[in-house]
């Protein structure tokens, strides 16, 4: 019901893959039809187990805070049999070597040591994918975010405002989503970034004056 899973269920559903959700007991979102839909909180490893039993692939599309209980989520799914596992990533570069430096990374990188260590162990059957879209344009303009402010007309330009940053449709990560099920070796256990656009700050004012 996130930002993520409102665009991959979807998708996922138009791509022929059979869809289960595991949803939160307290949860009150409503579903697409054709979805099967079970309940389990993030820190109970007897339930999520029994939830992920006979799925071949598990999609983490939950909210970052949530990270802190992915190595519960990662036990689940090894003790389920699962095969795939798309971690929780859909933002920007948290494997960058400057990623240490920024503090809502520290859960997810702690949970991504574990993983690797994990799925590194001989016999293992699980395989992880890590999707980086960088930062989503439609969904974030609309909030505010990249500092424009739709009601004010302004947008805070920081330093040349020459320096590229990747951007992408919400809809992409979906897609990409559907690409790494389907193709599982071309992404086995490795990072995937994508993009619809790099820009930069004078560029996105120029399109907005263009626009507007």
């Amino acid at each position: 019901s996130g930002n993520v899973g409102k665009v991959a269920v979807p998708a996922l559903l138009s791509a022929g893959f059979t869809v289960t959700i595991i949803a939160r007991p307290e949860s009150a979102s409503s579903y697409p039809n054709g979805v099967t839909v079970k309940q389990s909180s993030y820190n109970d490893l007897e339930a999520l187990t029994e939830a992920l039993k006979g799925q071949d692939a598990l999609v983490e599309a939950f909210n970052p805070a949530a990270a802190e209980h992915q190595s519960i989520i990662v036990r689940a799914a090894l003790a389920a049999g699962v095969r795939r596992l798309i971690t929780p990533e859909f933002s920007t570069d948290s494997f960058s070597t400057h990623a240490a430096e920024i503090r809502i990374f520290e859960p997810k990188q702690k949970a991504q040591k574990e993983l690797e260590e994990l799925t590194s162990s001989p016999g293992c059957t699980l395989s992880w994918t890590a999707i980086i879209p960088g930062a989503w344009f439609d969904w974030g303009i609309e909030l505010g975010f990249f500092w424009i402010d739709k009601k004010q007309r302004t947008i805070t330009r920081f330093g040349s405002g020459n320096q590229k940053v990747s951007m992408s449709r919400l809809e992409l990560s979906a897609e990409t989503i559907v690409s790494v099920l389907q193709n599982p070796e071309k992404y086995h256990n490795r990072v995937t970034y994508v993009a619809d656009y790099a820009v930069s700050t004078n560029e996105l004012i120029a399109i907005i004056e263009e626009i507007s």
